[in-house]
């Protein structure tokens, strides 16, 4: 796609992406899986950064503050009027063991925000997570009868 207004490029960034670049991420409770939060991968927000808005930039910078690695993410989109520019923070704990370690853990995070900032799967952060237990125990009797009527 070419390069567009500052409305236009918003309305793109804010569409429903294809179901093939949302990823699901397991959410524990008490030691046990729970539910599922869906996400956009970093490097498939790039891709679809490239195809949406092709011409944008990207900028990290890190800092640590006490046993928390912290970057700050700063995306540009270049549009035919001007520019659309959000920040964001991600951070991890140092003691990270995750692929990859705190850096790339925190970066991506940092990434995925700056660009939901500008509406890329913005939606993502409002979709109703359904809770699925899957043993005894898991959610209050509350919660199951709150998922019962729900049904």
């Amino acid at each position: 796609m070419s390069q567009t207004t500052i409305i236009d490029t918003r309305a793109r960034l804010s569409e429903v992406v294809d179901d093939s670049f949302i990823s699901h991420k397991p959410v524990f409770s008490r030691g046990s899986k729970s539910h599922h939060v869906p996400y956009i991968a970093w490097f498939d927000v790039f891709s679809l950064l490239d195809y949406l808005a092709p011409i944008y930039s990207f900028e990290c910078n890190e800092n640590q503050v006490g046993e928390l690695f912290l970057v700050k993410a700063t995306l540009t989109v270049i549009c035919t009027d001007s520019e659309l520019k959000a920040s964001a923070l991600g951070s991890e704990s140092l003691s990270s063991v995750d692929f990859g370690g705190c850096m790339a853990e925190a970066s991506a995070q940092a990434i995925r925000r700056a660009a939901a900032t500008l509406g890329l799967g913005r939606y993502l952060y409002n979709a109703k997570q359904e809770v699925t237990p899957t043993r005894r125990g898991e959610i209050s009797r509350d919660e199951w009868l709150k998922l019962q009527s729900v049904k």
